[in-house]
């Protein structure tokens, strides 16, 4: 392969990366916010201690 398209490829990838990046991101924050409500729903009232 040229160093024209390896550089394209690059890019490309970087690309691809970087909009899974923020893809992951938003489905994280979404994620922790359903997960946090269903915790809190289901949670036990006692406080447990994290050490």
């Amino acid at each position: 392969m040229n160093k024209r398209l390896l550089q394209i490829v690059d890019e490309n990838r970087e690309e691809v990366i970087r909009r899974r990046a923020e893809m992951k991101k938003k489905n994280d924050i979404e994620y922790h916010r359903k997960l946090a409500e269903y915790l809190h729903a289901n949670m036990p009232v006692e406080k447990k201690k994290i050490k």
